[in-house]
């Protein structure tokens, strides 16, 4: 008996009689059931058509190992072995004959030939398809208000996974056209399995009708276009004619993903999906539903609109920044759809995985893990949302907070289990891009409090272990201080022959320490593609343009902290992350000269700091400069600001920890050697001499009394801790910064307050370092 699909002119029956069938259906449980369809699932994959290339192949490699086999055998049995094998493939042969050849007509070649090996292949393959897609229509046909009522139960979906394995392997155009017959009767029957609980049954659905209506079967195409069609109207009907949300989001989701694959239609393939979709489109003008109509448009037109992104994306193959960008747009134009834009977010981490930008791949997923928690927080299910990433980085907030509460909202089923899976996965590759102390805030302030909720202690045993690597890798590379997080450069265009990138400016984050002849030969390369360029290596700006040349002018930038906020970023990690503002100095004289002079009292300087539209690191490596400020900075500001740059520098390195020894003597050797130290004294002398004070602004005069002052005393706190951390040999050179220290406070004494507070300090190191070398020696 056969159900769903037409009789076939079988002579005898080739399965069990469905009474005996329902019979054992009825006496199995759950777990029963389920192993039942895993061994038709079992038989699908077995019996798969391979094709007849494949099929050679595999004949070859098996005659290979049968022919030495018989070989050992001894001669009386040799011929019987033999005899046997013709015996089965003719058999076999005999028995597919009778019947009219599945993949066309009647065909009687030779039972040797390789070629009626594989139309055996061929017609079993389908002949096992059949049985099976008659089982299951049986099934189906006899348990539809079981089905129905449980449409959620691991047999339901184990019924549809067989429907999906059908859609995954070789199959025969006529066994293709039987199934989408069962399976538009299925999902008219169960539609809940498709349009409620979780999304991922109709997304794969979707996905594989859509590849199918890129067939280069015309048949095949109309067959699978007729039931995505049916999809979209069911679901449609589903809703009680509201909308078919779920199957409009999916199909531009597998749309996307398809294209991801295969990057760029040609123009054969981007007919026959033409064809489908304009197919799809005239099936929906024969509805009289109006509404209806108008959301299978506005379906099509996405659909189009993702597959022209994915076209220009091909042309950006080389241009890793371009590629992310236009990946980025496409993401950003889903902000109130989550779905679609975390699909979009999940192809820019894939893009940068293979790229090795493992702290961009860690961000994009910690975008999802935001998107994720803003619905849930919608939901009330979760109390942070995005407000709980703050710490880690305003992007999430500023991109993720403008989910819509409509009815794409509802139709999404996240779970606190996919915020955790995203949150792992973000902290896994921030863990190998080395920023390791932010791990602390994804996993002890985001991960734990929801596995201590679930009492979930095997899970909270892996955090902490995860932690406690994290925060030893910490350990380990502020002592070595050889991790290196990242350079950064503003790169501005200019030029009509690169049009869409004509006069903006960003901010590239570029790997490790990358000096500047390497950014600019990899941008020169990059961009001559598009006509000549030219590049400008200063900061100066650019007046004249050439009409046939295109300029691009790059300067290194750093992080710029303002007297408030660098209290609060004490190490290089805090430095190098969650940042958004940078500056670079170009120096100028007093009569607007560019560059430096000789005269300390003429030195003036122009500091521009650039504002950017988000923080480093973010889900791209270069981000767009929305605001950019000059500062016209005096001689006297000028010395005031190098002054107080060389202060943070060594506030740095002392809150360090551990210390890092190489680093403070390095520092004391640029700071109170005679060779170094003209620069400090040269400061004071040019605007703290009692002949030339008078003509500077008190205010900033009394400044740069203190940040010399405060540059005394962190010189002393450096001796103080090299005193404490040198080994023995280096107790001479230790001596020999002291003195030189003292010396650097004589000089300075005439221009500040308490310098003799700073000598007795000295002294007093000189005296303890003068015992310990005594006690040294004595042992």
């Amino acid at each position: 008996m056969t159900i769903g699909v037409p009789d076939r002119g079988r002579k005898t029956p080739i399965f069990r009689p469905s009474e005996t069938l329902l019979t054992l259906w009825k006496h199995y449980n759950q777990d029963d059931l389920c192993s039942f369809f895993g061994l038709l699932e079992s038989a699908i994959r077995v019996f798969n058509y391979l094709g007849r290339k494949n099929a050679e192949r595999l004949i070859g490699i098996s005659s290979m190992h049968i022919a030495p086999k018989l070989s050992t055998l001894p001669s009386k049995l040799i011929g019987i072995s033999q005899v046997n094998i013709k015996t089965s493939v003719n058999r076999r042969s005999d028995h597919f004959n009778e019947q009219q050849g599945l993949f066309g007509q009647r065909q009687h070649p030779a039972p040797s030939s390789a070629s009626h090996r594989n139309l055996l292949d061929a017609n079993l393959s389908s002949e096992i398809s059949l049985i099976t897609l008659d089982t299951i229509c049986l099934f189906t046909q006899y348990f539809n208000d079981s089905l129905h009522s449980s449409y959620n139960s691991s047999i339901t979906k184990r019924l549809f996974d067989i429907y999906l394995l059908f859609l995954r392997t070789n199959q025969s155009e006529l066994f293709l056209k039987h199934l989408f017959k069962a399976f538009k009767l299925l999902i008219i029957k169960i539609p809940a399995v498709l349009f409620e609980g979780d999304t991922s049954l109709c997304g794969q659905f979707c996905y594989e009708l859509l590849r199918l209506c890129n067939s280069p079967l015309p048949n095949l195409r109309i067959e699978a276009s007729t039931l995505l069609f049916t999809l979209m109207k069911t679901n449609y009907q589903f809703t009680n004619n509201k909308h078919f949300i779920r199957v409009h989001v999916q199909t531009v989701k597998s749309v996307s993903q398809l294209l991801e694959k295969q990057l760029q239609l040609n123009s054969t393939t981007q007919s026959h999906i033409d064809d489908s979709l304009r197919l799809i489109n005239n099936y929906a003008k024969y509805e009289k539903n109006v509404q209806f109509q108008a959301e299978v448009s506005d379906l099509i037109t996405r659909i189009h609109t993702v597959i022209m992104s994915m076209n220009q994306l091909s042309s950006y193959e080389d241009n890793d920044e371009m590629y992310i960008d236009l990946l980025y747009k496409i993401a950003q134009s889903y902000t109130s759809t989550s779905e679609l834009r975390k699909t979009w977010l999940e192809c820019m981490a894939r893009k940068h995985q293979k790229q090795q930008n493992y702290a961009e791949v860690g961000h994009c997923y910690l975008h999802i893990a935001a998107l994720v928690a803003e619905y849930l927080k919608r939901r009330e299910i979760y109390d942070l949302g995005c407000d709980g990433f703050n710490k880690i980085s305003l992007n999430m907030k500023l991109d993720e907070s403008s989910m819509k509460n409509d009815v794409y909202l509802q139709d999404i089923h996240y779970t606190m289990k996919d915020l955790i899976h995203y949150l792992t996965k973000a902290g896994h590759y921030l863990h190998i891009s080395e920023r390791y102390e932010i791990l602390g805030e994804i996993f002890n302030k985001l991960i734990v409090p929801i596995h201590e909720q679930n009492r979930d202690y095997q899970a909270l045993a892996i955090v902490y272990g995860q932690l406690q690597d994290s925060y030893s890798k910490a350990v380990d590379v502020n002592k070595s201080g050889k991790r290196l997080l990242g350079s950064y450069y503003k790169v501005a265009f200019y030029g009509k022959n690169i049009f869409y990138e004509h006069d903006k400016a960003y901010v590239y984050k570029e790997p490790f320490v990358t000096q500047l002849p390497m950014i600019r030969e990899r941008l020169e390369k990059l961009y001559s593609a598009y006509g000549k360029v030219k590049m400008i290596l200063d900061s100066n700006k650019l007046n004249q343009f050439e009409n046939d040349v295109s300029y691009i002018q790059i300067v290194f930038v750093q992080p710029y902290f303002d007297s408030i906020e660098i209290k609060d970023r004490v190490n290089e990690f805090e430095r190098s992350n969650n940042i958004r503002r940078f500056y670079y100095d170009t120096p100028v004289t007093l009569d607007g000269t560019k560059g430096h002079t000789q005269q300390i009292e003429q030195q003036c300087k122009i500091r521009t700091i650039l504002t950017t539209s988000h923080s480093f690191p973010y889900v791209k490596k270069r981000i767009e400069i929305i605001d950019q400020i000059e500062l016209h900075l005096s001689p006297l500001e000028t010395a005031l600001d190098e002054i107080r740059t060389k202060n943070s520098e060594i506030r740095a390195i002392l809150n360090e920890e551990p210390i890092r020894i190489v680093m403070i003597q390095l520092l004391l050797a640029g700071s109170v050697q005679p060779q170094v130290n003209v620069g400090v004294m040269a400061y004071a002398q040019a605007f703290l001499d009692e002949t030339k004070v008078k003509y500077y602004n008190q205010k900033l005069i009394n400044q740069l009394k203190n940040e010399l002052s405060d540059f005394l005393c962190l010189c002393n706190d450096l001796i103080i801790v090299h005193e404490r951390e040198c080994t023995a040999d280096q107790r001479t050179y230790h001596q020999t910064l002291v003195e030189a220290k003292m010396n650097l406070n004589d000089l300075l004494k005439p221009f500040l307050d308490n310098v003799d507070n700073l000598d007795q300090m000295l002294l007093s190191s000189k005296l303890t370092l003068f015992n310990s070398e005594s006690d040294y020696t004595t042992a």
